[in-house]
């Protein structure tokens, strides 16, 4: 069931980021940000993919530090990309 709804798109504890254009933005990380502000839905964890998380702008970035600087418990983010070294260093680490 719960794998249908990650297929499907409708799984409130999973969010896909993608670029918006030629680039990711701060927006759509604070998406993440305020969704993953309240506890689980359906899973134990909340899950975050960022496809392309090389295409964040500087702004977006520096967000999304802030986010993993001050982990909160249960969220896993995966990070798709065939440029890492055009990810942020602080970020990299």
């Amino acid at each position: 069931n719960i794998c249908r709804t990650i297929d499907a798109g409708n799984n409130p504890d999973v969010r896909v980021i993608m670029p918006d254009g030629k680039d990711i933005k701060k927006d759509q990380i604070m998406s993440v940000i305020d969704n993953f502000s309240t506890k689980t839905f359906m899973n134990k964890y909340s899950i975050y993919v960022i496809v392309d998380a090389d295409l964040m702008n500087v702004v977006a970035s520096n967000k999304l530090l802030k986010f993993l600087e001050e982990p909160e418990e249960n969220i896993v983010g995966f990070f798709i990309t065939s440029k890492v070294s055009n990810i942020i260093s602080t970020i990299r680490k």
